[in-house]
C-alpha cells in the first residue's frame, strides 16, 4: 500500500473515531453517565493505539479533548482529559512491567492522582458543589465515594483488558482486511 494511501487511510479513521468519541461525549449531558461516557469514549482509542500507533491515539485524544471542552459537559471533560482519553493507550506501557502487583499500584496512582485532579478542577474551577461528591453523608461519604471509583476502576482496566484481547482475537483481521491495512504492522 503506498504512503500516500496510509495516510489517507489512518486520517480518516482516526477523524471518524474523534467524531464518534465525541458524539458518545455528548451523552454526558443525561447526567447519570459523568463517568461512563467518558470511559466508553476513551476506549475507543484502543483500535487507533492498536492499529496507527500512539501518535495517531493521542492526536484523537487531543482532538476529542478540545472539542469535548468546547461542547459536552464540563466534568465528564475533565474525566476524559484527566483519566480516560490517555488511560488505553498508557495501559499499554504499564503492563509492560512484569510484575503485575507494581503494575496495579502504578494503575491504581494514576487513577487516584487523576481523579483528584478532577475532582479539584471540578470544585474549584467549575463550581460543582462539593456536597454532590459526599453523597451526604460528610467526610466518610466522600471516602466511600472515592472507594467504589476505585473499585470501578479496577473493573473497567478489567474489562479494557477483555475488550482488547475479543478485538485482536476476533475483529482485528477483518477490521484491517475493511481498511485494507497492511498486515505486517
Amino acid at each position: 500500500m503506498s504512503k500516500q494511501r496510509n495516510l489517507a487511510t489512518t486520517i480518516s479513521v482516526c477523524g471518524l473515531f474523534a467524531a464518534l468519541s465525541v458524539v458518545i461525549m455528548l451523552a454526558s449531558y443525561l447526567g447519570v453517565t459523568t463517568y461512563a461516557v467518558p470511559a466508553l469514549a476513551g476506549a475507543l482509542l484502543i483500535i487507533i493505539y492498536l492499529e496507527f500507533g500512539v501518535k495517531s491515539a493521542f492526536t484523537v485524544y487531543l482532538t476529542v479533548s478540545v472539542l469535548s471542552f468546547l461542547i459536552c459537559e464540563k466534568e465528564a471533560s475533565l474525566c476524559y482529559l484527566f483519566l480516560f482519553g490517555y488511560y488505553p493507550f498508557l495501559k499499554a506501557y504499564i503492563e509492560k512491567i512484569k510484575s503485575k502487583a507494581v503494575q496495579w499500584v502504578i494503575k491504581i496512582v494514576l487513577f487516584t492522582v487523576s481523579f483528584s485532579a478532577v475532582t479539584s478542577l471540578g470544585i474549584f474551577v467549575l463550581g460543582i458543589p462539593i456536597s454532590e461528591m459526599n453523597l451526604g453523608f460528610g467526610n466518610i461519604g466522600f471516602a466511600l465515594f472515592g472507594l467504589a471509583l476505585v473499585i470501578m476502576f479496577i473493573l473497567y482496566d478489567i474489562a479494557l483488558t477483555k475488550v482488547v484481547t475479543l478485538y485482536l482475537v476476533k475483529y482485528r483481521q477483518q477490521f484491517r482486511k475493511m481498511l485494507r491495512l497492511n498486515k505486517n504492522k
